[in-house]
């Protein structure tokens, strides 16, 4: 069979001439590897291009030292990659969470993954798209005291909604940056905090392009449970981003007066928006002068505060903007038709109340 493959193969630099250089320059690294059993997760889909995002790893340490079983949240880390298969992506994943943990010269580290395939032997991989991937896991995997385990999807969430938010971020808004830490433990003060008991914590963010805004606003309590979620499209003719922030407020308090809401924290990532709300002097900005008069009005109330906060803290609001501007949606809920927004979007509110028990 090796004579044959070679004389089919007679152009030098054809596909069948390189997969074969491949593999039989390799078998010798190969068969030196002694791969454990199920250390390679695998998932038998379709095969198409796709981007996607490498899900963490949560790594448990065993430190038998002291006699007794440590577990503790070690690390949070997130990469996008551009791979050809779902299954060269969970490999690469694998192969990629694996280099980071042995810097870190852990003593028994137990892997957890929600892929249920796996590679159970020693025999050469049949996947040539993924072909260098496995060998590099299975060398990463030699001999280390390291276990590999099958968990459900429904146990391994956390990982999987942060790498779908990061593959939403990359593709559905075409986010320059993708967010390294979706969940900063950290710094505190770049995570959403639920309000003190009894008052209700309303986020403002706006999206603006083209002379075209979007306003969005969604209100939680001190659980962090969404209670209302809306969005308003609306023109701008303004080119000043900080007018479409002001008109998100005045709409967004608007609507809250008349349902005579009460011990409401407003929250806007604009500080610019906040200082000249809140400032006594007359405004200067006549393009929102009418908007802005009447939420220094509004903002009388001793029970409405308006404060400031970074974006990092206002992603959902943010999140449901740039949908409603992309799409042209409109988006209305309360707390008992949460399943009917978009999945990026519940992911999102998933992500914030798990960063917020932190």
């Amino acid at each position: 069979m090796s004579k044959l493959g070679w004389k089919l193969a007679e152009r030098e630099e054809s596909l069948w001439s390189n997969l074969l250089r491949i593999k039989y320059f390799r078998n010798g690294d190969f068969f030196k590897c002694e791969a454990k059993q199920g250390c390679i997760p695998t998932r038998k889909r379709g095969t198409k291009d796709i981007t996607r995002a490498i899900s963490y790893f949560e790594i448990t340490v065993d430190e038998f030292e002291r006699l007794s079983v440590l577990d503790k949240h070690i690390m949070d880390r997130t990469e996008t990659v551009s791979m050809l298969t779902p299954y060269s992506a969970e490999l690469k994943a694998l192969e990629w969470a694996s280099e980071i943990v042995e810097r870190k010269s852990f003593p028994r580290v137990f892997w957890f993954c929600d892929s249920q395939m796996a590679v159970k032997d020693s025999n050469e991989p049949n996947s040539w798209f993924a072909y260098n991937e496995i060998l590099n896991v299975r060398h990463a995997f030699a001999g280390k005291r390291w276990s590999l385990f099958w968990i459900s999807r429904r146990r391994n969430m956390l990982a999987d909604l942060i790498a779908k938010t990061t593959l939403y971020n990359l593709s559905a808004f075409n986010f320059e940056v993708c967010c390294r830490d979706p969940i900063p433990t950290g710094n505190k003060s770049k995570v959403w905090k639920p309000p003190t008991n009894r008052w209700l914590k309303i986020n403002i963010d706006a999206a603006f392009k083209d002379n075209s805004a979007a306003a969005a606003m969604d209100v939680r309590d001190s659980t962090g449970t969404p209670l209302f979620l809306a969005t308003q499209l609306f023109s701008c003719l303004s080119s000043y981003n900080v007018d479409a922030k002001i008109l998100a407020l005045n709409w967004a308090s608007t609507h809250a007066k008349e349902c005579n809401w009460k011990n409401i924290i407003w929250v806007t990532d604009a500080k610019e928006v906040a200082n000249t709300v809140l400032e006594a002097s007359t405004p200067a900005n006549w393009n929102s002068w009418y908007e802005i008069q009447s939420l220094k009005e509004r903002f009388l109330c001793e029970d409405w505060i308006l404060e400031w906060n970074n974006r990092e803290a206002n992603c959902l609001a943010d999140l449901e903007a740039k949908y409603t501007l992309q799409h042209k949606t409109l988006l209305r809920c309360d707390e008992f038709s949460l399943n009917l927004l978009p999945k990026c979007i519940t992911d999102r509110i998933q992500l914030e109340r798990l960063a917020s028990a932190v």
